[in-house]
């Protein structure tokens, strides 16, 4: 949702602390845009949203996957909120529903 309020395609190379540096510096970005230009976005979101995180996972939606490969993701557990840095092979996780199309599409994820 970032990327996408600020016109940028969401870019998810890198390690997990590159991932969380350019996540935190796009919502500082966001946090500096007057409230007209990402009020529609934001009144969209719910404070209460099953599997929102209380970190640099913004509120979005998540889906239930099984790792190929160990990713280097920002990931929810699967049965908590509890947040994951990395999610090793063979085990479930929650990741952004944004991510899922691309990571199977390269056969690093399998959804559930």
């Amino acid at each position: 949702e970032l990327a996408v309020q600020l016109g940028r395609e969401a870019d998810i190379s890198g390690t997990a602390a590159e991932i969380s540096q350019r996540v935190d510096e796009w919502e500082e970005e966001v946090g500096g845009m007057p409230d007209g230009e990402h009020a529609e976005t934001t009144a969209d979101t719910s404070q209460d949203e099953p599997g929102a995180a209380k970190s640099n996972l913004h509120l979005s939606e998540f889906a239930l996957i099984r790792a190929v490969r160990t990713l280097h993701i920002h990931a929810l557990a699967a049965d908590s909120d509890r947040v994951l840095d990395t999610v090793q092979a063979g085990d479930s996780a929650r990741i952004p529903a944004i991510y899922v199309d691309e990571l199977a599409g390269d056969g690093l994820i399998v959804a559930l």
